[in-house]
């Protein structure tokens, strides 16, 4: 029998307590009286050091050890005094406690929605199937489950796509995350096809442009008993991901409305989060997704003053709602550690502009100190509850110490590298070599495009020969139809190429490797020591230190013609430095 909030041993389990919102029910929960423990399958988690979370348990993690996880979870029940309610935060814990507790008398202990409305919610082509059902919008989608499906279905395929996998976290024995990802081309959406159909079947949908606008409620079979809204400002990464930067808004009547359609008919208890996409000038909307579970920026709810924790907690325990005051609307909350990578992506321009408009670097930099100001909130930091925050904020600066140590004895190797292919010592191994391999990651673009102009201009050369292969995993693709098409309007033929992988055979057969990248130096000498190997760049600079030559693979159309030039151009000169024997140190 549950225990209402009156009892003194009340007592609620957060798990997942390595996450921000985890930390938000701790203190959610802790400020209102409910005795709470935090538990993680890390050691040292976030929501432990909270002054609401009275004991931090340990157990073995859910995605490996789920059967270890599950014995601990069985142990705890029984253990712990007062036990009134079990809050899994994320999908890592709620999947396995689904399934193990579905015919549980205990599962009554467990926040979380019955197994079959959960399972339409986890389960993102049944979630399609069911927007269908309820005509709530969509972007066109195809589902697939083989590489034959996709190919059944190419012809209809508008580009951009989203490529979805149906469950976040795969059903397969490792339990393996999966991410969402977006294809331009066809070459794309193969290669993530291929990495992901073996673990879960894949959501093909059209991109729809706008504004990640999410409804979060709470809701008893079926009916909505509060909402709140937001609007997603920064994502990480650029191209959509987690919010970094949220504001609370007014619920949109219309997106109210299509989210009470589909809890209705799931009849849902609980808390969760419908996902849109909307676009501000037409008003038009899409459904993204349903997370039945708590929500990344649920944070900001709390901030605003939309107290779902406490309303989970009455819900849960049969007590009737307390009535909270109207959330406040303009809110803004930060998550410190994404937002400042949002604003390393956007100093970077590490982005698809094609998907996304990138803000100025002073603007992103504006937006990012913006969080400094008095008004804005921030995910971990709270003057009544310091220690999460001064945690959250050594990790930061450590992370990115860490980083900067790492980024100076790099730019010190890759100097040293650059400086061993000056053009002066390029081009007296040119002149001396017979055989010629280029190397490049993927091997449909940069060296692909240098082995044939190399071949192209060669001319009456007969004592030289150039090859070209790369590190990627898969060989037998065609070239980049971007770089076949610049190639093509210079006279040069690229089509009949495929990718190689580089093998030991190759590496033995080169009197000279030539590669793109420094760190390509360095696989190269890690898997074949003593192989000649140096930078084509080199061939570009007459100066101290060789030029790199940057992958233009899925990036602008600019990225590809400068990459189209530089490769070309240090060709030139290599037949130039061959012709001529030339090269003096």
């Amino acid at each position: 029998m549950l225990m209402t909030r009156s009892d003194t041993l009340a007592t609620v389990l957060v798990l997942d307590a390595d996450t921000l919102p985890a930390l938000a029910i701790i203190r959610s929960l802790g400020r209102s009286g409910v005795r709470v423990l935090a538990a993680s399958s890390r050691s040292k988690s976030i929501g432990s050091y909270s002054r609401y979370a009275l004991q931090h348990l340990h157990y073995p993690d859910p995605m490996s050890q789920t059967e270890a996880f599950l014995n601990w979870m069985e142990g705890k029940l029984t253990d712990i005094a007062g036990l009134a309610m079990v809050i899994p935060v994320t999908e890592r814990s709620l999947v396995p406690l689904s399934r193990h507790f579905a015919t549980s008398d205990r599962r009554a202990l467990f926040a979380m929605a019955d197994d079959q409305a959960l399972e339409q919610v986890l389960d993102k082509s049944q979630t399609a199937a069911l927007a269908a059902r309820v005509q709530v919008s969509q972007p066109r989608s195809w589902l697939i489950n083989s590489i034959e499906a996709l190919d059944s279905i190419v012809t209809e395929l508008p580009f951009p796509l989203v490529i979805k996998p149906a469950r976040s976290i795969s059903d397969s024995d490792t339990r393996q995350h999966h991410s969402v990802h977006y294809a331009h081309i066809l070459d794309d959406l193969r290669r993530s096809a291929r990495t992901t159909l073996p673990h879960t079947d894949l959501i093909l949908q059209e991109y729809f442009y706008g504004d990640g606008v999410g409804i979060e409620v709470l809701a008893s079979r079926g009916e909505i008993l509060y909402a709140f809204q937001h609007r997603r400002l920064h994502e990480v990464p650029l191209s959509g991901g987690g919010s970094s930067l949220r504001r609370s808004e007014e619920v949109n009547p219309e997106l109210l409305e299509a989210s009470r359609r589909l809890l209705s008919a799931l009849d849902w208890t609980g808390v969760a989060m419908v996902e849109f996409k909307v676009q501000t000038d037409s008003g038009r909307y899409i459904l993204v997704e349903i997370n039945g579970r708590f929500w990344g920026s649920l944070p900001l709810a709390l901030a605003a003053g939309a107290d779902f924790p406490l309303l989970l907690w009455h819900l849960q325990c049969g007590l009737p709602l307390p009535a909270l005051p109207a959330y406040r609307r303009g809110v803004l909350c930060h998550k410190l550690s994404s937002e400042l990578s949002w604003c390393e992506a956007v100093m970077r321009r590490q982005a698809d502009t094609r998907l996304v408009a990138l803000p100025s670097r002073f603007e992103a930099l504006r937006e990012t100190l913006s969080m400094l100001l008095p008004g804005h909130h921030l995910d971990a930091q709270s003057w009544s509850d310091p220690l999460p925050g001064l945690i959250d904020l050594w990790r930061t600066a450590s992370r990115y110490a860490r980083r900067a140590g790492g980024a100076i004895a790099a730019t010190t190797r890759q100097t040293i590298c650059r400086f061993g292919s000056r053009r002066s010592v390029i081009d007296k191994r040119v002149a001396q070599a017979r055989h010629i391999l280029f190397i490049c990651y993927g091997n449909i673009n940069r060296s692909a495009l240098a082995e044939a102009t190399a071949r192209d201009k060669a001319g009456s050369l007969n004592n030289i020969e150039f090859r070209s292969a790369g590190f990627h995993p898969e060989a037998d693709r065609a070239p980049d139809p971007h770089t076949v098409a610049l190639a093509a309007a210079q006279g040069i033929d690229m089509s009949h190429l495929r990718s190689r992988v580089l093998d030991e055979e190759m590496a033995h057969w080169a009197d000279l490797i030539l590669v793109m990248e420094s760190g390509q130096v360095f696989e190269i000498k890690r898997r074949f020591p003593n192989r000649p190997v140096l930078l084509l760049g080199g061939l570009l600079e007459t100066g101290w230190l060789a030029r790199e030559i940057p992958d233009p693979y899925n990036r602008s159309e600019d990225t590809y013609k400068q990459a189209f030039r530089q490769v070309t151009g240090a060709i030139d000169n290599l037949i130039a430095a061959r012709l001529t024997g030339a090269g003096s140190d």
